[in-house]
């Protein structure tokens, strides 16, 4: 070595370069796998619910989490939460549930409805196609808004608003009723 006190410092800089770089690849690996735990959570959601939007409360605009394609194709990835569910509303939602369904999915009143509580919902009956099998046979759906974000001053500045397919529990809830009512009608 011509110059051992060059080799030294070229050595300290390699070792801070490679420091560094390794820094960055843990980083990248810690980033990595937040991010594949945050996506196993959406992938676990998906699977119970048919849609999962998140809702800016000021703005009133909509960014999809998840949701099945038929849901996707009619109301896309983000946009105007009003439109949208005006939307919903008029083609998603059988006519005998529609004035509900404005007055639930009204966004002036959702912090209101939510002051002390984590998820308020409401069950309607759907004509949005899930299955081939279910087509043009209205489904019992259940959508939820879910307490999302609080400024420092504890307003609600965002909510989840999720929807997913009752259908089956509705059906046999509705008809162990009917059972019910028929029984007492029996014994009176």
């Amino acid at each position: 070595v011509d110059n051992p006190k060059r080799a030294t410092d070229d050595l300290l800089l390699l070792k801070l370069v490679a420091t560094e770089i390794y820094s960055d690849i843990v980083k990248h690996r810690d980033v990595n796998k937040q991010l594949n735990d945050k996506m196993n959570i959406i992938k676990s959601l998906s699977e119970i619910y048919t849609s999962v939007y998140v809702i800016d409360l000021k703005t009133k605009t909509f960014e999809r989490v998840s949701s099945i394609p038929e849901i996707e194709n009619k109301i896309g990835f983000i946009g105007s939460a009003e439109e949208k569910f005006n939307y919903f509303c008029d083609n998603l939602v059988l006519d005998e549930c529609k004035d509900e369904m404005r007055a639930f999915t009204n966004l002036d009143t959702v912090k209101e409805r939510l002051e002390n509580k984590k998820i308020i919902s409401k069950d309607y009956l759907s004509n949005a196609i899930i299955s081939p099998v279910q087509k043009n046979n209205p489904i019992w759906t259940r959508c939820s808004f879910i307490e999302g974000k609080r400024n420092k001053d504890g307003e609600l500045i965002s909510v989840i608003f999720v929807t997913e397919n009752i259908h089956d529990t509705k059906a046999k809830e509705i008809e162990i009723t009917n059972k019910l009512q028929e029984s007492n009608k029996e014994l009176s």
